[in-house]
């Protein structure tokens, strides 16, 4: 094997390390850190990149963060679920809609969203204060009030 094959191995796994950390952080990865990495370092094409960042994103790679976030009574299995019924259907539809578009124009709507999402957290989000740690779930038992489905969405 050449050397460059490792390279990009390693900046493969290099790039599935910094998105899974921010991801476990953000819930974030694919769109924001995979696909522009993939676009602009590796200079694949942006339907490449996209493709590549959504096949990677179906390996169970939230698994363990998502755990963890289960483990402190962070998270809401009934939503989760409901999200990712519509995540299943929602990336077929998003797949067979960038078969519409150009690269170009796929560009600039992607950049588009990132400046109204990064719009709304830099102008229009507040400090809130942290929550005590003393109101950490055990890990053996679900969280109060997340082990129901489907979920009270109140």
């Amino acid at each position: 094997m050449s050397s460059s094959t490792w390279i990009l191995w390693g900046l493969m796994i290099g790039l599935g390390l910094f998105a899974g950390t921010l991801g476990g952080m953000f819930g974030i990865g694919g769109g924001l850190i995979i696909v522009p990495f993939l676009a602009l370092v590796v200079g694949l094409g942006q339907k490449e990149s996209i493709g590549t960042s959504v096949l990677a994103l179906t390996l169970p790679a939230g698994i363990w963060g998502a755990q963890e976030y289960w483990r402190r009574g962070e998270c809401r299995i009934g939503y989760a679920l409901w999200i990712g019924l519509g995540l299943f259907v929602g990336n077929r539809l998003g797949a067979l809609a960038t078969g519409h578009f150009s690269p170009s124009t796929m560009k600039k709507v992607y950049g588009i969203f990132l400046l109204i999402i990064g719009s709304y957290y830099v102008f229009f989000t507040k400090p809130t204060k942290p929550k005590p740690a003393a109101g950490i779930a055990p890990a053996a038992s679900a969280p109060k009030g997340q082990d129901h489905f489907p979920p009270d969405m109140s």
